[in-house]
Protein backbone atom coordinates (compact mmCIF):
# COMPACT_ATOMS: atom_id res chain seq x y z
CA UNK A 1 0.00 0.00 0.00
CA UNK A 2 1.19 3.38 -0.72
CA UNK A 3 2.43 5.68 2.17
CA UNK A 4 -0.36 8.28 3.54
CA UNK A 5 0.27 11.35 4.60
CA UNK A 6 -1.84 11.58 7.44
CA UNK A 7 -1.39 8.04 9.09
CA UNK A 8 -5.56 8.35 8.99
CA UNK A 9 -5.33 4.54 8.16
CA UNK A 10 -5.16 1.83 5.76
CA UNK A 11 -7.73 1.03 3.10
CA UNK A 12 -8.35 -1.62 0.35
CA UNK A 13 -9.83 -0.55 -2.80
CA UNK A 14 -11.13 -3.99 -4.69
CA UNK A 15 -11.11 -3.18 -8.49
CA UNK A 16 -9.44 -0.79 -10.39
CA UNK A 17 -11.83 0.93 -12.94
CA UNK A 18 -13.01 4.61 -12.52
CA UNK A 19 -14.89 4.15 -9.45
CA UNK A 20 -12.05 2.29 -7.51
CA UNK A 21 -9.35 4.74 -8.97
CA UNK A 22 -11.77 7.64 -7.76
CA UNK A 23 -12.26 5.98 -4.47
CA UNK A 24 -8.49 5.42 -4.04
CA UNK A 25 -7.25 8.87 -5.23
CA UNK A 26 -9.95 10.19 -3.18
CA UNK A 27 -8.84 8.11 0.34
CA UNK A 28 -5.02 9.32 -0.51
CA UNK A 29 -5.96 12.82 -0.69
CA UNK A 30 -7.58 12.90 2.77
CA UNK A 31 -4.54 10.68 4.09
CA UNK A 32 -5.37 7.11 3.94
CA UNK A 33 -2.52 4.70 3.61
CA UNK A 34 -4.42 3.25 0.08
CA UNK A 35 -3.96 -0.23 -1.80
CA UNK A 36 -5.85 -0.58 -4.80
CA UNK A 37 -6.42 -3.86 -6.25
CA UNK A 38 -7.57 -5.35 -9.84
CA UNK A 39 -7.63 -9.05 -10.79
CA UNK A 40 -6.69 -8.73 -14.08
CA UNK A 41 -2.97 -8.29 -15.56
CA UNK A 42 -3.72 -4.93 -17.17
CA UNK A 43 -6.20 -2.43 -16.59
CA UNK A 44 -8.63 -1.92 -19.73
CA UNK A 45 -11.28 0.83 -20.61
CA UNK A 46 -15.05 -0.96 -20.26
CA UNK A 47 -16.69 0.47 -23.53
CA UNK A 48 -16.11 3.02 -25.57
CA UNK A 49 -17.33 6.31 -25.59
CA UNK A 50 -17.94 8.31 -22.10
CA UNK A 51 -20.23 11.82 -21.02
CA UNK A 52 -19.17 13.98 -18.32
CA UNK A 53 -21.30 16.76 -16.65
CA UNK A 54 -19.20 19.48 -14.94
CA UNK A 55 -19.99 17.94 -11.36
CA UNK A 56 -17.61 14.38 -11.91
CA UNK A 57 -15.52 16.47 -13.92
CA UNK A 58 -14.77 19.22 -10.82
CA UNK A 59 -14.45 15.98 -8.78
CA UNK A 60 -12.07 14.54 -10.85
CA UNK A 61 -9.95 17.83 -10.66
CA UNK A 62 -10.39 17.90 -6.69
CA UNK A 63 -8.86 14.39 -6.55
CA UNK A 64 -5.65 15.41 -8.71
CA UNK A 65 -6.54 14.39 -12.07
CA UNK A 66 -5.50 16.30 -15.01
CA UNK A 67 -9.08 17.31 -16.70
CA UNK A 68 -7.05 19.59 -19.08
CA UNK A 69 -8.60 19.00 -22.60
CA UNK A 70 -10.25 15.73 -21.31
CA UNK A 71 -13.09 15.77 -23.79
CA UNK A 72 -14.50 17.95 -26.48
CA UNK A 73 -17.64 20.41 -25.80
CA UNK A 74 -20.71 18.91 -26.16
CA UNK A 75 -24.23 19.99 -26.82
CA UNK A 76 -26.99 18.08 -25.51
CA UNK A 77 -30.09 16.72 -26.25
CA UNK A 78 -32.47 14.15 -25.10
CA UNK A 79 -35.14 12.60 -27.87
CA UNK A 80 -37.62 10.39 -27.41
CA UNK A 81 -37.87 6.75 -29.84
CA UNK A 82 -39.97 8.90 -31.98
CA UNK A 83 -37.18 11.49 -32.10
CA UNK A 84 -39.87 14.08 -30.32
CA UNK A 85 -37.25 16.62 -28.48
CA UNK A 86 -37.74 15.79 -24.84
CA UNK A 87 -35.01 18.20 -23.05
CA UNK A 88 -32.73 20.60 -24.58
CA UNK A 89 -29.66 21.01 -22.20
CA UNK A 90 -28.22 24.83 -22.32
CA UNK A 91 -25.67 24.98 -18.73
CA UNK A 92 -25.53 28.41 -17.54
CA UNK A 93 -22.38 30.46 -17.59
CA UNK A 94 -22.22 30.60 -13.47
CA UNK A 95 -21.96 26.76 -13.82
CA UNK A 96 -19.65 26.62 -16.59
CA UNK A 97 -17.65 29.10 -14.29
CA UNK A 98 -17.89 27.36 -10.83
CA UNK A 99 -17.50 23.29 -13.03
CA UNK A 100 -15.07 24.61 -14.95
CA UNK A 101 -16.68 24.13 -18.18
CA UNK A 102 -19.67 22.16 -19.70
CA UNK A 103 -20.43 19.13 -20.60
CA UNK A 104 -17.85 16.93 -22.17
CA UNK A 105 -17.84 13.37 -24.62
CA UNK A 106 -14.61 11.47 -24.31
CA UNK A 107 -13.04 8.69 -25.03
CA UNK A 108 -13.10 6.16 -21.63
CA UNK A 109 -9.49 5.07 -22.58
CA UNK A 110 -8.72 9.08 -22.44
CA UNK A 111 -10.32 9.12 -18.70
CA UNK A 112 -8.80 6.07 -17.16
CA UNK A 113 -4.89 6.78 -18.63
CA UNK A 114 -5.63 10.32 -16.66
CA UNK A 115 -6.76 8.52 -13.83
CA UNK A 116 -4.17 6.05 -13.92
CA UNK A 117 -1.69 8.85 -14.29
CA UNK A 118 -2.88 10.14 -11.25
CA UNK A 119 -2.17 7.30 -8.64
CA UNK A 120 0.82 7.46 -6.77
CA UNK A 121 3.34 5.02 -7.42
CA UNK A 122 2.77 1.26 -5.86
CA UNK A 123 -0.79 2.05 -5.06
CA UNK A 124 -2.08 -0.01 -8.08
CA UNK A 125 -1.81 -4.03 -7.96
CA UNK A 126 -2.54 -5.78 -10.77
CA UNK A 127 -3.29 -9.60 -11.17
CA UNK A 128 -4.85 -9.86 -7.69
CA UNK A 129 -7.82 -11.26 -7.17
CA UNK A 130 -10.19 -10.77 -3.74
CA UNK A 131 -11.30 -13.96 -2.60
CA UNK A 132 -11.86 -13.07 1.38
CA UNK A 133 -11.70 -10.02 3.63
CA UNK A 134 -10.21 -10.20 6.80
CA UNK A 135 -8.59 -8.43 9.73
CA UNK A 136 -4.89 -8.19 10.43
CA UNK A 137 -5.57 -11.12 12.86
CA UNK A 138 -7.13 -13.09 10.66
CA UNK A 139 -10.85 -12.93 11.41
CA UNK A 140 -13.35 -12.63 8.40
CA UNK A 141 -15.78 -9.69 8.24
CA UNK A 142 -18.79 -10.29 9.46
CA UNK A 143 -21.96 -8.92 7.10
CA UNK A 144 -24.46 -6.46 8.85
CA UNK A 145 -28.19 -5.71 7.74
CA UNK A 146 -26.76 -2.93 5.52
CA UNK A 147 -24.65 -4.76 2.92
CA UNK A 148 -21.82 -3.46 4.87
CA UNK A 149 -19.00 -5.77 5.98
CA UNK A 150 -17.04 -4.68 9.27
CA UNK A 151 -13.52 -5.73 9.76
CA UNK A 152 -12.52 -4.43 12.58
CA UNK A 153 -13.06 -0.50 12.38
CA UNK A 154 -13.26 -0.84 9.25
CA UNK A 155 -16.96 -0.92 7.02
CA UNK A 156 -16.41 -1.65 3.84
CA UNK A 157 -18.95 -1.67 0.73
CA UNK A 158 -19.33 -2.68 -3.11
CA UNK A 159 -21.56 -2.04 -5.87
CA UNK A 160 -20.62 -5.57 -7.66
CA UNK A 161 -18.65 -8.38 -5.53
CA UNK A 162 -18.94 -11.89 -7.07
CA UNK A 163 -18.80 -14.91 -5.01
CA UNK A 164 -18.97 -18.05 -7.53
CA UNK A 165 -22.68 -18.22 -6.01
CA UNK A 166 -25.09 -16.70 -8.38
CA UNK A 167 -28.09 -18.48 -6.85
CA UNK A 168 -27.19 -17.55 -3.61
CA UNK A 169 -26.96 -13.57 -3.41
CA UNK A 170 -26.31 -13.54 0.20
CA UNK A 171 -23.62 -14.75 -0.02
CA UNK A 172 -22.14 -12.39 -2.74
CA UNK A 173 -19.55 -11.23 -0.33
CA UNK A 174 -17.29 -13.97 0.42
Amino acid sequence: MTESRGGRGRVAVIGAGPGGMAAALALHRVGFEVGLYERYPQIKAAGNILNLWPPPQKILRLIGVDTHDLGAPCHIQFQRNDGKLRADVHLTPEVEREYGGGFIGLLRWGLYKRMLDALPRGMLQLNHRATALRDSDGRQGKRNPNRLRRIGRLDLAAARVHSGHADRPEDDWQ
